[in-house]
């Protein structure tokens, strides 16, 4: 099957970032064969597309797919009056593994709705039988078309919100239920991958990131993690360790190209630097940190240090738009 998108402005991402226009792309099965100027009688199909612009697939670098069971329930204007409730609520929901499919099915089919053709799942598993929540997002990833990457998400402190108890997290155990997740989502192809998400450096004690840094780098996958969302957890990291949180990261050698870091609005000048140094990559999630007035990133300073930058829609119980 032959489908011609004709008289598009087309937005590429070849090395010298051309926009076509009144241009066509010619797609054959599944797989885009040419782009620019094809002849209308090689296709099966024809689609005028004029005034409509064709752009590669949106990637959503930072999300939690499991917070579309929070849509409609309230509406709150800050991080920790959501975050009370969000915890709250998946705690009592105890979701099984079929409400997960579900959800992240749903979730996965509007983001796609919306442009989005990648998506990292940030994802904390019920410590109940973990593969079986595992498969069940995974085949949510596969079934519904999406490339999706699961971040495996692991915290053993909550310094940030002494209102959660936490499981007792044996680090030896942990690391063996993590290679038996990374297994597990091999064996669902190409298109879904496997990262490690420590929920965020000042809810991870020292040893644990450490633990996930070495795991990541024998596993030959990346990390990805919260940093700075408010001004608390900017005051949190200080008040635990003498300095601000990038710092302290740099000094335990927690930093590098592996490493993604979600929000990162709380930095100052140096801690900036240090991402920059490192190579770090940060996830920009304006429509989260707006909502919740988080705060505004300084993502003009960082991409003119060199940090690479993307996009991410953050939970979905509001909008993955």
């Amino acid at each position: 099957m032959k489908t011609l998108l004709e008289d598009a402005t087309v937005v590429t991402m070849n090395a010298r970032k051309e926009i076509l226009y009144d241009a066509h792309v010619l797609i054959e099965d599944s797989r885009i064969a040419s782009v620019g100027v094809v002849n209308s009688g090689e296709a099966d199909q024809v689609i005028d597309c004029r005034g409509k612009i064709i752009i590669p697939g949106l990637v959503s670098a930072h999300s939690h797919l499991t917070g579309l069971l929070q849509r409609g329930l309230w509406d709150e204007d800050s991080f920790e009056s959501w975050s009370q409730k969000s915890t709250a609520t998946e705690k009592s929901f105890q979701a099984s593994a079929d409400d997960i499919y579900t959800l992240h099915s749903a979730a996965c089919l509007e983001f796609i709705k919306h442009g989005v053709t990648t998506v990292l799942n940030m994802f904390t598993v019920p410590s109940d039988v973990p593969l079986k929540f595992i498969d069940a997002s995974c085949r949510a990833l596969q079934d519904s078309g999406i490339r999706g990457i699961l971040a495996l998400s692991v915290k053993d402190q909550s310094p940030d919100n002494q209102a959660i108890v936490l499981d007792p997290i044996h680090a030896e155990s942990w690391v063996s239920q993590a290679k038996e997740a990374a297994a597990h989502v091999s064996d669902f192809g190409s298109r879904i991958s496997f990262m490690l998400a420590p929920s965020a450096p000042q809810r991870c004690s020292d040893n644990l990131l450490m633990r996930c840094k070495d795991l990541a780098e024998s596993l030959g996958v990346g990390i990805h993690t919260h940093l700075a969302e408010t001004r608390f957890h900017a005051e949190v990291a200080r008040n635990l360790y003498g300095e601000p949180m990038v710092k302290h990261l740099e000094k335990i050698g927690f930093l590098g190209p592996h490493l993604s870091v979600a929000h990162a609005i709380w930095l100052d000048e140096e801690e900036i630097d240090i991402l920059s140094r490192h190579r770090v990559n940060v996830v920009h999630n304006p429509s989260s940190n707006m909502k919740l007035g988080s705060g505004v990133a300084r993502i003009k300073k960082m991409l003119d240090r060199g940090i690479n930058v993307g996009l991410g829609a953050d939970s979905v119980n509001d909008r993955i738009d």
